[in-house]
């Protein structure tokens, strides 16, 4: 997709035109449903995510808690449904990392998806659901700017919104606690942007991150929404 394009609609700077944002929400309200489908072409991907430790963790071994590790005989683990807040897209108790280059709407199709949610308002393809609340953890928008415009635009209630704003400055795994305590009642926490609220740059600390965000989504039932925005390689492809 071009930069700065959704659905093949060409979106105006979110920062520099305050009018971008509520034209843009018009087309995502008209469109979400195509955009849905389409999201994988137009460069936006929605990807639940299954952390995992990492595997250059080698902790030497205990013999006492080696004797009483055994595995567990699959006919005996219950099958669990997986629950969505937006079906086969977003899933509850989950992460779920959004990602695509600057410039493509990501931000934008985050508000309209929050606002839905703050609304009770059926997302497309699904039954309306309960109106819910959201969390924001946001590491670089200015709150007051950028995220409440927006999500105004979006038609969201903000009065079911939480926010986390950049002088927080937020860091996981170091400040899990403090969101996921936020997310109690939440149907959806948002990120934004994942390097924003990870301690470094090294795979160690960015599996950190995801491991504590995964763990929020499990404990909480909330869907927990992660944005990322990737690079380009000098073939103009999207890389991460």
């Amino acid at each position: 997709a071009d930069r700065g394009a959704v659905g093949g609609v060409q979106f105006r700077d979110e920062r520099t035109d305050p009018l971008a944002v509520r034209d843009a929400v018009d087309v995502l309200d008209d469109h979400l449903e195509v955009l849905g489908q389409r999201i994988v072409d137009n460069g936006v991907i929605l990807a639940p995510v299954l952390a995992l430790p990492s595997p250059n963790h080698q902790p030497a071994a205990d013999p006492a808690r080696t004797d009483s590790l055994r595995p567990t005989r699959l006919s005996d683990v219950a099958t669990v449904e997986v629950e969505w807040l937006w079906h086969h897209r977003i899933p509850l108790g989950m992460l779920t990392v959004v990602f695509a280059p600057p410039g493509v709407g990501k931000g934008t199709l985050v508000a309209a998806i929050a606002a839905r949610v703050t609304r009770g308002e059926a997302l497309p393809g699904d039954p309306p659901r309960a109106a819910g609340q959201v969390v924001f953890v946001v590491a670089e928008d200015d709150v007051s700017r950028t995220l409440r415009p927006r999500l105004v635009a979006a038609g969201a209630d903000d009065a079911r919104v939480l926010v986390f704003g950049p002088e927080c400055a937020i860091r996981l795994p170091r400040d899990a606690h403090a969101v996921e305590e936020a997310a109690q009642s939440a149907a959806l926490v948002v990120v934004d942007p994942l390097r924003g609220v990870t301690n470094g740059n090294s795979a160690r600390q960015v599996r950190a991150t995801l491991t504590a965000l995964d763990a929020i989504g499990r404990r909480t039932g909330a869907a927990v929404a992660g944005v990322h925005h990737t690079n380009r390689s000098r073939d103009g492809a999207p890389r991460a």
